[in-house]
């Protein structure tokens, strides 16, 4: 995973536009030509590209970066954590992660999500296991808000 620090509403405008069915080389692609019009075109949110692409403007190659080769958030609340995880993993609330206002709980992961999710995520959040499908590889997961944030 890149070393590319980005802000959360960033990093979620990149997830949102891969969720329609945008491959990263596309996305990529429209970044470095600097083409909005072409990420709109195949099918991405007008605003959600409008601000991604406004970001780049200024920070192209982080940008590039964090959609090739992945990204760190600089800064991660709960509710982009459970925003990242349905935007990126497709997943449900209430059916694939419960949210308890301070923690995420019964999330379900693929094993294979976890190494990306931690890079990501685990400067401010601690993923916790509490129950591994090996047969499914998948995993329930409660991700708690990480103890070296806690200390003043």
């Amino acid at each position: 995973m890149s070393e590319v620090r980005l802000p959360l509403p960033v990093g979620l405008r990149i997830e949102s536009i891969l969720s329609r069915g945008i491959t990263k080389q596309s996305l990529s692609q429209a970044l470095k030509k600097n083409s909005y019009t072409e990420i709109i075109a195949q099918g991405a949110d007008e605003d959600e590209a409008a601000y991604l692409f406004k970001y780049a403007l200024e920070h192209r190659e982080d940008c590039i970066s964090a959609v090739e080769l992945g990204y760190q958030f600089k800064f991660l609340t709960i509710r982009g954590l459970k925003k990242f995880l349905i935007l990126k993993y497709d997943l449900i609330e209430g059916e694939d992660l419960i949210f308890k206002g301070t923690s995420l709980e019964k999330v379900r992961l693929k094993k294979d999500w976890l190494p990306e999710i931690e890079s990501a995520i685990t400067r401010y959040w601690k993923i916790c296991i509490s129950e591994e499908a090996a047969a499914k590889n998948e995993v329930t997961a409660k991700f708690i808000l990480a103890q070296n944030e806690l200390q003043v």
